[in-house]
């Protein structure tokens, strides 16, 4: 399931080739946490569309949150400014999409600890 985990998640995340690998590692660690979200009459092929879609958001979140994190949010260069995005808005969105995805399947209806209400 982690091929296709992370063919999905590249989707998202746009990895360059020499990202490629953190990636696929991010891939096993969204597998294994949402593995172990998963109510105990649930197996990961039991919900195999919602389970790779959201491994997948999860993993991509954790890729762009991680590239996007830096100390500086613009900078200038001459006449040039250049302002990051909304890279972090993005993660946190791809994030509340997995929860959403997985909730059906998960214990008390989520699976991440320390999400705000």
């Amino acid at each position: 399931m982690l091929d296709e985990i992370y063919k999905v998640a590249a989707v998202f995340a746009s990895p360059g080739e020499d990202d490629r690998e953190t990636l696929r590692t991010l891939c096993t660690a969204a597998e294994t946490e949402l593995s172990a979200s998963l109510r105990k009459d649930v197996r990961p092929e039991d919900c195999r569309g919602s389970f790779l879609c959201a491994a997948a958001m999860l993993a991509a979140s954790h890729y762009i949150a991680a590239r996007s994190a830096t100390p500086y949010k613009s900078f200038t260069v001459g006449e040039v400014t250049v302002t990051s995005g909304g890279e972090n808005r993005s993660a946190s969105e791809l994030r509340t999409q997995a929860e959403l995805l997985m909730r059906p399947f998960c214990t008390g209806g989520r699976f991440f600890l320390g999400v705000r209400s």
